[in-house]
């Protein structure tokens, strides 16, 4: 049996080998505070990045209702507007929202809390000067200042590929894109000579079939082959209507490469074909006062009779229409006898002929026969050149020939950019350019020719011949109903946002949505300067 060795105090036992145990428990204590330091800060930090997830989730929130009061603020404002203009009773020096008035649509507060807290609303959108130059302008924009895709048949029908050649005009714009996108709304299957019809589509890996009819939105022409987003597109990353400084930089300009190497970006093409494209365009079929305009082809011609009077109080006016309506043009070449210039008209005879447009008005003849008389008596019309330079505005405001009560598609010679004017058929690059030159000193104030609201002014300042005219007439307009913008709702401080993009139609009293798109995933696309926040704080 072993005995274990003693020190010399008695009793004492020593184990062999053993060493000291001093401070493993302070150790110990140590490495648990530092993992519950480690574990309270990591949930403190959690909280704190849950606290601010909660904070930026509430305010995209509050922002999206933001949008909501400031679509509901422009309804009611155009709704009180539509009731002055229709009473008369608007002031010229009251500012226009169909233009730029900043002070009732720029950073418009909502709540009235601290300042780096406010909360407000911005109607805003980015468009194209007379100078082809990118301006911000708080307030609509007239959505007849661009191509309507509606129109793309109209023009087919009146001209071999009218469609097609209005495309062209589109910066970037191919013959094959122009054509699959023709037959993309058409209603046959027979594709043209560059386009593509549902062989093509039917043959993909995954097929769809084009739906041989107009489109729904902008975005569905992505599916047609030839456009891509970036021609469709261009630049315009965030979709706020401008190139902005990071859109022009080198990264964003490698991503583009990337994307698509072979569309090359100028001054003309990067904000893409979208900027000038719409769907909505149309203008009400109605007078500077709101009410009906007189159709020249009423099959009524009594009621026609009574109807031109009433607008013009021209009896003269009045006789002739209706002895053109029945009788058609006079040929000078046949008998030219003549007997009184007024009479009574047969309402009783039908009418055989009708009016193309209301400019067909001007200088022309016509024979009839008034009851009691027995020689037949050669009219002329009362619209002559002399009578075009004096009212022609009110002769387009009063008269139509169609009882459509939306005119669709014109384009508003007054608004549209460069781009979509010199798609007009028959526009060259030099009547554009007096055109864009001249609407300045329009736009001014300075041109006081008694023409209103209507393309008058081209031909009383002698920028385009009556027979010019004319032909300009099916496609242009100097009005429109469907306007568009964007709605930013946003803080101050610059935490939280969110932004769409509306198309309105205001023809009526109350205003009507006819597209509401969320862009917020693409970024608040202004600068809270130009949102009108009062303290940036920095952001």
């Amino acid at each position: 049996m072993r005995v274990l060795p003693t020190d010399k105090r008695k009793g004492a036992f020593r184990r062999p080998y053993a060493k000291p145990r001093e401070g493993f428990v302070l150790i110990l204590v140590l490495v648990m505070i530092t993992i519950l330091s480690l574990l309270a800060y990591t949930y403190a930090d959690w909280s704190v990045t849950e606290n601010e997830a909660g904070k930026i989730s509430s305010r995209q929130v509050q922002a999206r209702l933001l949008t909501d009061s400031g679509i509901d603020y422009l309804k009611l404002y155009l709704r009180d507007r539509y009731l002055d203009e229709s009473e008369g009773i608007i002031n010229d020096e009251e500012e226009d929202p169909l233009k730029n008035s900043p002070d009732i649509m720029q950073g418009i507060a909502v709540t009235q809390e601290d300042s780096s807290q406010s909360a407000r609303f911005t109607i805003l959108h980015a468009a194209e000067d007379s100078f082809n130059e990118q301006v911000l302008n708080y307030g609509l924009q007239n959505e007849s200042a661009k191509l309507n895709l509606n129109l793309l048949l109209v023009a087919d029908s009146r001209e071999e590929n009218g469609g097609r050649n209005l495309l062209l005009n589109l910066p970037g714009m191919t013959e094959e894109a122009a054509d699959s996108i023709m037959d993309w709304i058409d209603p046959d299957d027979e594709p043209r000579e560059f386009g593509a019809e549902i062989d093509y589509y039917g043959s993909l890996e995954i097929p769809y079939q084009p739906p041989n009819g107009n489109l729904t939105s902008i975005e569905e022409m992505l599916l047609i082959e030839g456009v891509t987003p970036q021609l469709l597109f261009g630049k315009d990353i965030n979709r706020n209507g401008r190139i902005d400084t990071f859109e022009e930089s080198q990264q964003a300009q490698e991503l583009f490469d990337y994307l698509d190497s072979e569309v090359t970006y100028n001054e003309e093409n990067s904000l893409g074909w979208a900027a000038y494209l719409t769907l909505h365009s149309f203008e009400k079929n109605v007078n500077s006062a709101g009410e009906p305009r007189v159709n020249l082809n009423n099959e009524d011609l009594e009621e026609l009779y009574d109807q031109i009077i009433e607008a013009t109080f021209d009896e003269e006016l009045a006789t002739f229409v209706v002895a053109y309506r029945q009788n058609g043009p006079f040929d000078e070449s046949g008998d030219s006898a003549s007997g009184p210039a007024e009479g009574e008209l047969d309402f009783t005879q039908a009418a055989e002929h009708t009016f193309e447009q209301v400019l067909d008005l001007a200088n022309l003849k016509t024979k009839v026969r008034f009851q009691d008389e027995d020689e037949d008596s050669v009219l002329d019309s009362p619209i002559n050149e002399i009578t075009l330079a004096l009212f022609l505005g009110d002769i387009l405001d009063k008269f139509t020939t169609v009882d459509d009560e939306k005119i669709i598609g014109r384009i508003n010679i007054n608004e549209a950019p460069r781009t979509v004017l010199l798609g007009i058929p028959g526009a060259d690059e030099e009547l554009v350019d007096l055109v864009l030159s001249e609407r300045e000193n329009l736009d001014q104030g300075l041109l006081d020719l008694n023409t209103g609201d209507s393309i008058a002014w081209l031909y009383a300042q002698g920028l385009v011949t009556l027979d010019q005219l004319k032909e300009f007439v099916p496609y242009i307009t100097a009005e429109g109903s469907v306007f568009k913008t964007q709605i930013v709702g946003f803080f101050d401080d610059g935490v939280g946002y969110h932004r769409v993009i509306l198309v309105l139609d205001r023809s009526e009293e109350l205003p009507r949505i006819l597209s509401l798109q969320n862009v917020t995933h693409l970024g608040r696309g202004f600068s809270l300067d130009e949102l009108g926040a009062i303290s940036t704080q920095g952001y």
